[in-house]
């Protein structure tokens, strides 16, 4: 006999049975008086009549902040895939131009300095895209690294736009170490994502348009006050991170004034788009920077050790090939002797992280 079958034939003997309880009920051997109601809580004992009702399905809502997410992933890891390509290019002509020597060393220092300030950028990326459909894109510092990572792509595609007005008029474009097209694509797609993180992250996933430009407002200049502001020291730690901060700081501010004088004194829209670029990337330093400094200042971590060691070690590698790069031109030994300090201080820091993450203290 069939499921069907077996059920029909069971609701015919209840309500048989309840139709002569009386008969029954007189000797009190099966049934007592009254009729037997058959309901969804009678029909529950027996598996051959109850069907539990199908899974609930997720909301309008639900749906849409899932498809945002998947969406800011996706963008994230393209960005991941451009920096990767634009680093691996630029490392490799480095090496082929040293293992030939068709190149001076200063040209391969400068090569390889260029591929660690955008690895700086990737490594960045990589830890957003860790953080990206989880709470930890709202912490503090993934705020900070998104609006940093907008803040670099921003400059990076004025800085392309102006190169490639000044080759459609005409104007030879020096060798650069990067194609501008493929800078302009990596910013491009890095500037995406970094702005619909920094959205999402400030405001939710699941909210709307509707007062997004004065909630976003608000939150930039949160940022740009706190990176202006005294930071919290709470040992030598944050000490530290608080130095290599202002040394990149530094950078960014002697690169603006470049920027400023190749204006002025009109230097050439290649020079100017060049300090722009490199102004990009000290910024995007200086910023990481910070960020590393608040995580350090004590409290609740905001960050996985994972990620708190992936920048360490990146800051680490492009602080480092700054300090050969300026070793190699002669710039003088404070500054070597400070790039290379703040490399070490970062490099150190980053192996701590990882001994914590091996012994699962984060």
């Amino acid at each position: 006999m069939t499921r069907r079958s077996l059920s029909v034939f069971h609701v015919i003997l209840l309500a048989s049975l309840g139709g002569n309880a009386s008969a029954f009920g007189a000797g009190g051997n099966i049934l007592s008086a009254g009729s037997i109601s058959i309901t969804r809580a009678t029909l529950r004992q027996s598996p051959l009549l109850y069907r539990s009702p199908s899974p609930l399905k997720m909301s309008a809502s639900d749906e849409l902040i899932v498809k945002r997410r998947k969406r800011v992933e996706i963008g994230y890891a393209t960005s991941v895939a451009a920096w990767t390509g634009l680093v691996a290019a630029i490392a490799g002509r480095a090496v082929q131009s040293s293992l030939s020597g068709a190149a001076t060393p200063t040209l391969v220092a400068r090569l390889a300095y260029t591929a660690t300030l955008w690895a700086v950028t990737l490594a960045v990326a990589a830890v957003a895209l860790d953080a990206a459909g989880t709470d930890r894109i709202s912490s503090e510092p993934l705020r900070f690294l998104n609006f940093g990572l907008l803040g670099q792509s921003a400059l990076n595609l004025v800085a392309c736009a102006v190169s490639f007005a000044a080759i459609k008029c005409g104007m030879e474009c020096p060798p650069l170490p990067a194609p501008l097209f493929v800078l302009a694509w990596a910013s491009f797609l890095t500037a995406v994502p970094a702005f619909k993180g920094w959205w999402y992250g400030t405001r939710g996933w699941g909210t709307g348009k509707s007062g997004g430009r004065s909630a976003m407002t608000a939150d930039a200049l949160r940022i740009v006050r706190g990176s202006l502001s005294l930071p919290k020291i709470s040992g030598w730690n944050s000490a530290g991170y608080l130095a290599v901060t202002v040394f990149a700081g530094c950078l960014k501010l002697t690169t603006a004034t470049a920027v400023y004088r190749s204006v002025v004194d009109g230097a050439g829209p290649f020079w100017f788009a060049g300090y722009l670029i490199r102004l990009s990337n000290y910024s995007l330093i200086s910023l990481v920077a910070f960020a590393l400094q608040k995580e350090s200042s004590g409290g609740t971590p905001q960050m996985k050790g994972a990620n708190f060691a992936q920048l360490n070690f990146a800051l680490a590698v492009a602080l480092g090939a700054k300090a050969v790069f300026w070793n190699t031109i002669g710039a003088g030994m404070p500054l070597v002797a400070g790039a290379a300090s703040a490399s070490a201080f970062t490099a150190g820091n980053g192996i701590n992280s990882l001994k914590k993450i091996m012994l699962n203290l984060y």
